[in-house]
């Protein structure tokens, strides 16, 4: 999972000078939640299939919001979790996109997804309790319907109460399904779930929102620039990477080799700019450095004290 917003304010200088690609993966928008198909309810009597849905025994609301991470509308979905979570069927709250042809997407071309969350704790009933979403792919068995013994999610990411886009990629499940879905090419016989679980250390009121949904294109995670494994990709990884700029042989991640590779170069710097903001184990992936990237290596390079081969 990869958290990308909200970057420190000195992240423009080096988008200035060519270090930090703003937008490193391309993507195509899946959801905005902008227009009423995507919001489409399950009305008796018609032959038209639900759009999103949101289940959960806890449900106190759910469905479209004005309180969007971009435009005009979002969804939520809201529960009680002082409602114990052994009883039957209160396995939390559960979101699923268009699950039927012909509104189900085709996720064969994403290596990924990305998404803006955020959880709101509300004031009458406080939410307590871990504030983590799972984002996961179900499967359409044809002829069959959902077999959700095929669901698999992504690990659990902690939210906050304000709109952050987080990257989550298909190489990092660990797919049942064989045939349907390969490791990086889902078939279009998919659909996403979210998933806020309900367990014991659970209880108030909260709702998790959801937003700006994306298909994310290229080549899945590669490298990693956490040099200080600290937890997070930020500038203090960035400095790891200049102060080794130009070493080789007997290299590793703590001296700036990002990508294992033995040499500390542009193309750690690459794995860096694409993972800058990013928090968790999983990073996001990247093109090769461009032409304004390698322009920021060769200043660097001239600037800084020439380095030695490790022996």
């Amino acid at each position: 999972m990869t958290r990308l917003r909200n970057q420190p304010a000195w992240a423009a200088l080096l988008i200035v000078i060519g270090l930090l690609s703003p937008s490193a993966a391309q993507k195509e928008l899946l959801y905005d939640f902008e227009t009423p198909e995507q919001h489409r309810e399950n009305t008796p009597g018609t032959s038209v299939p639900p759009g999103w849905g949101s289940f959960g025994t806890i449900t106190t609301d759910r469905g479209p919001t004005t309180d969007a991470s971009a435009g005009e509308t979002a969804r939520f979905h809201s529960g009680d979790f002082d409602l114990p979570s052994d009883l039957p069927g209160n396995y939390g709250l559960v979101d699923v996109s268009d699950r039927f042809v012909p509104y189900r997407k085709d996720f064969s071309n994403y290596v990924g997804l990305s998404l803006d969350l955020k959880f709101k704790v509300f004031e009458a009933l406080p939410y307590e309790g871990p504030i983590a979403i799972e984002v996961g792919i179900g499967f359409i068995v044809p002829g069959v319907g959902e077999d959700e013994s095929l669901a698999v999610y992504s690990e659990p990411i902690t939210l906050t109460e304000s709109y952050d886009t987080y990257d989550v990629f298909f190489s990092d499940y660990t797919f049942v399904q064989s045939g349907a879905a390969l490791e990086n090419d889902l078939a279009n016989n998919a659909f996403i779930k979210l998933r806020f679980s309900n367990t014991m250390e659970n209880y108030g009121r909260g709702a998790f929102y959801y937003d700006e949904i994306y298909g994310i294109l290229g080549s899945g995670p590669a490298g990693d620039a956490d040099f200080d494994s600290d937890g997070d990709v930020d500038g203090n990884d960035f400095l790891v990477w200049q102060q080794g700029f130009g070493l080789a042989s007997q290299t590793n991640k703590s001296a700036g080799d990002s990508n294992g590779d033995g040499v500390v170069d542009g193309a750690d710097l690459g794995v860096w700019s694409g993972q800058f903001g990013s928090v968790g184990s999983t990073a996001l992936g990247v093109p090769e450095p461009g032409a304004l990237l390698l322009s920021g290596v060769a200043l660097i390079a001239a600037a800084g004290r020439r380095k030695t081969q490790r022996r």
